[in-house]
């Protein structure tokens, strides 16, 4: 199975992140803990999503680590509820910077790259420590990663069929 990065733009800037493991559906770590939803009920206020497929691997560990329970930092949470709507501001994604300049260990509250990434790391992916953002794993898919598709619509039908052809 070749798993895809989504990566969620708002104001074409990285906003969040997600893994479409085919069949499986997307996972995701979000506000409401780990989601795993199917394609076709996938929905986000975003403006376009980039994808990028990354090679073949054996994902029975990574698809584990992506089927349990997992939180988002406190400190993302209380943002949140400080001012309701905050996670769809453009820059929200970058909030982990102020916490941290590496990424955190799993055994850490993690945000929803520190969390993709380390669930592929389980079966093998390296990615550098110092990717913390949307944005940042935009940038280092972009240079890194085979491009699926750059800035379509959630909502548009070539979205869900280039996933589908994979």
């Amino acid at each position: 199975m070749r798993p895809i990065i989504l990566i969620f733009k708002l104001h074409n800037y990285g906003n969040h992140c997600g893994i479409y493991l085919g069949e499986l559906g997307f996972y995701d770590l979000s506000l409401l803990g780990v989601r795993k939803i199917p394609l076709s009920k996938l929905r986000f206020a975003s403006s376009t999503v980039n994808a990028y497929i990354l090679g073949e691997r054996n994902l029975d560990k990574t698809i584990d680590f992506f089927s349990k329970q997992a939180k988002l930092p406190v400190e993302i949470i209380e943002q949140e509820r400080k001012s309701k709507g905050w996670h769809l501001t453009k820059f929200a994604g970058d909030f982990v910077l102020s916490l941290r300049t590496v990424r955190a260990k799993p055994t850490q509250s993690l945000n929803c790259v520190e969390w993709l990434l380390f669930g592929l790391e389980l079966s093998g992916y390296k990615f550098p420590s110092s990717v913390l953002t949307p944005e940042q794993l935009d940038n280092w898919c972009m240079m890194h990663s085979e491009n699926l598709f750059s800035s379509l619509s959630l909502e548009s039908l070539e979205f869900k069929k280039r996933l589908e052809e994979v």
